[in-house]
C-alpha cells in the first residue's frame, strides 16, 4: 500500500472520529487517538505501521515540541508569580517522589527505570492541557490563566530533565557529564546569539520589504540550524526542538511566527497522535489486567491527591482544585520522550517500558473524561451548594464608608480602588453568581435588587457615607436615585450615566454628580469617591495615576495568554473571577498605601461640590 493511500484512508477516519470526540465535550486530541486505535492492528488492522508512519511520527513530535518551545517567552516567564512555581514544583516533585518509591516497592523496578516512569506520568501533556483552557466552560479565564502557567513550569521541568537524561542513563564519568552539560550550554549561546545578531535583522529586512511570506521560511532556517547544530554535539534532538520554539519566540516577530504556523498546529497533533494511537501495545491491557488496573489507580490517586492537597493549601477553593486536580491527571509527550529515551538507551527491556507506555496514554485519555465529569457533576453541586449558603440573610458586622449599587465594569473600578487605598465597601448586584465572597479584600458583596425597597431598608444606609449608583438600566438607576434622594437626603450620590439622555434625567432630579461611561469615566468616579471620603483632591489624583499605571501593566500581563477564538468574558461569573484575581494583583498597590483613620473619613467640609459636566 503507497503512502498517499495510508494518508487518504487516515484523513478519512480522522474526519469521522475528531467531530464525534468534539461532540463529546472532548478535546480534539482524544478523536487523534482514537483514529490511530481504529486504524491499527487491534481493531480494523487496515494500515501497517511502516517506517514512513515513524518517521512521521517522530517528525510531528519535534513539530509539536517546537510550539511548545514557542509559548516559552521570556517575558511571560518572567511574569510567572512565586505562588505558582512552587505550586506546580511541588505538585510535580512530590508525584515523582511518590511514584518513584511505589515503582521500587510495588513492580520491582530499579531506582533509575522507577525515576524515568515515574517523571513520565508525572509530567503533563501540554498540547492537552491547551486545548481543554480553550474548551468553554472548562476553565474561567482567571483559572485558565493560572493552569496555563502550571504547565509552563511543568514545561520548564521537563525540558530540564530531558537535557540531564543522557547524564542519567549514558555518561558513567564525571568528565563527559561535564562536557555535555557545557556543549549544550555552548550550543544554545552560539544560537541565540545567531538569533540575535543575525537572523533578526534577516525578520527586520523581510518586514521591510514586505515579504511576509518568507518570514515562516526564516523560522524553519532558524529551526534547522539549531537542529543541524545539536545534533553535531550529540544533542537530543527533542531538546533541540523545544530550544528551536524558544529562541524563535525571543524573536519581536514571534505573534507573526505563530500567526503563520497556526494552521500548520493540526497537522502536527494529527500526525503525532494517530501514529501513537496505531503503535500502542494494546494486547497487553488483556495480558496484565492487573497491572494497569492497579497501576491507573495508584497514578489517579497520587496524583489527584498530590494536586488537591497541594491547591487547598494554597488557598484555592475546592471547585477551583477539583479542576486543578483533573487537568493535571494526563501525561502526554514528555513522558513519550522519556520513555523512548529508556528504550533506546536499552535502560530496561521493552517488555519492562512498554506496559508504563500503554499506562501512560490511558492517563492521557482518562484526563479529559474526569474534567467532563467534574463539569458535568461536581460543578453543579458546588454551585447548588453556594446557592443554599447564599440563601441566608447576610449579616452585616459594620457599616462601610462606600456603597456601591452595580457590580459591573463601572462599579468593580471603583472597588478596587478603594480596596487599595483601605477603604471598607458594600456592593449589591442583582446578577452576581453564587459564593462571591470579598471579605478578604475589605468588601461586602451581596446578591440584591436594589429595585426593591424593602431590601434595602435592611442596610444600614444611614450610616454610610457615599454611594456609587453605577446600575447601567437607565430606567432602574433613575427609581433608585428617586428612591435614595427621598428616604436618605444626608447620603451623597455619584451617579453612573450610560448616555446624554441618561445624563439629562439625572440632572433633571437634581444629582450634580453625573459620569457618563465607562472606563475612564469610571476612574473619574473613583476619584470623586476618594475626595468625598475624605482624601486631599491631589493625593487622590496621585493614587488614581498610580492605580491606572499599575492596572495598565496588569492588562499587558494578561495578553501573554492567547484563548484564540475565546471570548473571556462572557458572564458576570466569569468578570468577578477575573475581579478576584485584579484584587489580589492590587494588593501589591496597596501596601504602599498606608490606612486611613476614622478622622481621614470625615468628610472635609472646605470641599465644594462639583458641577456636573461633559453631558
Amino acid at each position: 500500500m503507497s503512502l498517499l493511500i495510508q494518508l487518504t484512508i487516515i484523513l478519512a477516519f480522522a474526519l469521522v472520529m475528531v467531530p464525534v470526540t468534539k461532540r463529546l465535550g472532548l478535546p480534539t486530541l482524544i478523536g487523534y487517538v482514537a483514529t490511530g486505535i481504529a486504524l491499527g492492528p487491534y481493531v480494523f488492522d487496515l494500515i501497517p505501521l511502516s517506517i514512513e508512519l515513524k518517521q512521521l511520527q517522530h517528525l510531528g513530535l519535534l513539530l509539536l515540541l517546537f510550539f511548545i518551545g514557542m509559548q516559552l517567552q521570556p517575558t511571560r516567564l518572567m511574569q510567572l508569580k512565586l505562588k505558582d512555581i512552587q505550586f506546580a514544583s511541588y505538585a510535580l516533585g512530590l508525584s515523582i517522589l511518590v511514584l518513584t518509591m511505589l515503582g521500587i516497592w510495588l513492580f520491582d523496578l530499579s531506582i533509575l527505570v522507577s525515576f524515568i516512569v515515574s517523571a513520565a506520568l508525572s509530567l503533563l501533556s501540554f498540547s492537552l492541557l491547551q486545548q481543554q483552557i480553550q474548551l468553554p466552560k472548562h476553565f474561567n479565564p482567571v483559572l485558565g490563566q493560572q493552569v496555563f502557567n502550571f504547565g509552563l513550569i511543568h514545561s520548564l521541568w521537563a525540558v530540564l530533565l530531558i537535557a540531564c537524561l543522557p547524564i542519567l542513563i549514558g555518561f558513567a564519568s564525571p568528565q563527559h557529564s561535564f562536557a555535555y552539560a557545557m556543549s549544550v550550554v555552548a550550543a544554545l549561546s552560539g544560537l541565540w546569539l545567531l538569533q540575535r545578531y543575525v537572523l533578526q535583522p534577516v525578520f527586520e529586512y523581510l518586514e521591510q520589504t514586505h515579504t511576509h511570506e518568507l518570514v515562516l521560511a526564516s523560522a524553519v532556517l532558524s529551526a534547522s540550524l539549531s537542529f543541524i547544530v545539536l545534533d553535531a554535539l550529540n544533542i537530543h534532538d527533542s531538546l533541540a526542538a523545544l530550544l528551536a520554539g524558544f529562541l524563535i519566540s525571543d524573536s519581536r516577530f514571534h505573534k507573526r511566527i505563530a500567526q503563520y504556523s497556526a494552521p500548520f498546529k493540526g497537522l502536527v497533533f494529527a500526525a503525532f497522535f494517530i501514529v501513537l494511537g496505531m503503535s500502542l501495545p494494546l494486547s497487553l491491557l488483556l495480558e496484565q489486567p492487573v497491572f494497569f488496573a492497579l497501576g491507573l489507580l495508584v497514578l489517579l490517586l497520587v496524583k489527584l491527591s498530590m494536586y488537591l492537597a497541594l491547591a487547598r493549601y494554597f488557598k484555592a477553593s475546592w471547585l477551583d482544585s477539583c479542576l486543578i486536580s483533573s487537568a493535571f491527571i494526563s501525561s502526554g509527550e514528555f513522558g513519550f520522550i522519556l520513555l523512548y529515551s529508556a528504550f533506546a538507551s536499552q535502560l530496561a527491556p521493552a517488555t519492562v517500558l512498554e506496559p508504563y507506555l500503554l499506562l501512560l496514554m490511558l492517563a492521557f485519555v482518562l484526563s479529559p473524561v474526569l474534567m467532563l465529569f467534574s463539569q458535568r457533576y461536581l460543578v453543579p453541586r458546588f454551585k447548588t451548594a453556594a446557592l443554599a449558603d447564599n440563601a441566608t440573610e447576610p449579616k452585616f458586622t459594620a457599616p462601610t464608608p462606600l456603597f456601591i449599587i452595580g457590580f459591573g465594569r463601572v462599579g468593580q473600578l471603583v472597588a478596587r480602588v478603594a480596596h487599595t487605598q483601605n477603604i471598607a465597601f458594600t456592593a449589591i448586584d442583582n446578577h452576581l453568581p453564587p459564593a462571591q465572597d470579598l471579605s478578604a479584600y475589605g468588601g461586602c458583596l451581596l446578591k440584591m435588587d436594589a429595585t426593591d425597597t424593602q431590601a434595602l431598608q435592611k442596610l444600614p444606609l444611614n450610616a454610610m457615607q457615599l454611594a456609587v449608583i453605577a446600575v447601567d438600566d437607565v430606567e432602574d438607576n433613575i427609581n433608585i436615585v428617586r428612591y435614595l434622594q427621598l428616604h436618605y437626603p444626608d447620603l451623597k450620590l455619584l451617579v453612573r450615566a450610560r448616555d446624554r439622555h441618561h445624563a439629562h434625567l439625572l440632572s433633571d432630579l437634581g444629582i450634580i454628580h453625573i459620569w457618563r461611561e465607562t472606563y475612564l469615566s469610571a476612574l473619574d468616579l473613583a476619584l470623586n469617591s476618594l475626595i468625598h471620603l475624605g482624601m486631599q483632591p491631589q493625593q487622590a489624583q496621585d493614587n488614581i495615576a498610580q492605580f491606572r499605571i499599575h492596572d495598565q501593566k496588569l492588562q499587558r500581563q494578561q495578553q501573554q495568554i492567547e484563548y484564540d477564538d475565546i471570548k473571556l468574558y462572557q458572564t458576570q461569573e466569569a468578570a468577578l473571577a477575573e475581579l478576584h484575581y485584579l484584587l489580589a494583583q492590587d494588593l501589591s498597590l496597596k501596601s504602599q498605601v498606608s490606612a486611613l483613620t476614622a478622622d481621614d473619613l470625615k468628610p472635609d467640609s472646605a470641599l465644594q461640590q462639583m458641577k456636573a459636566t461633559d453631558l
